[in-house]
């Protein structure tokens, strides 16, 4: 498989690596609250979790928006990546950076998921007929 092959499968999976990590981000944050209620869990043995999920994050929305040709796509995504990032630096200082973490997260699949949909879709030109 040559390197060119190579980098084109990633690219093309990135949108499918970015709902999986988006699922698992969103599974951890509002898992994480009911674990520490019932069971007496250290949170700072979870709070490391939160940077990889933020680092995979980055790296599918950078090879996502590399080949995507919807510009408003482009916006959600990086938006969302955006949010994402100012929500796991900044939540211990209000509740409100935890619910724009799960809102950006949530972005995040559904951006993911209408990239996937709108490239399997086939690219059809409409052919004009001159009457």
């Amino acid at each position: 498989m040559s390197r060119t092959s190579v980098v084109k499968t990633v690219n093309q999976k990135a949108d499918y690596v970015g709902v999986f990590n988006s699922v698992l981000c969103l599974i951890h944050c509002l898992g994480l609250p009911f674990l520490l209620t019932v069971f007496s869990i250290n949170l700072s043995a979870f709070h490391g979790l939160e940077f990889i999920f933020l680092f995979v994050c980055v790296i599918a929305v950078v090879l996502s928006v590399k080949q995507q040709k919807y510009i408003w796509l482009r916006v959600s995504l990086c938006v969302s990546a955006v949010l994402l990032t100012l929500a796991v630096f900044f939540e211990e200082r209000s509740y409100s950076f935890e619910v724009l973490g799960y809102c950006a997260s949530l972005g995040l699949v559904l951006s993911h998921a209408t990239s996937i949909y709108l490239c399997r879709r086939p690219y059809r030109k409409v052919a004009k007929s001159i009457h």
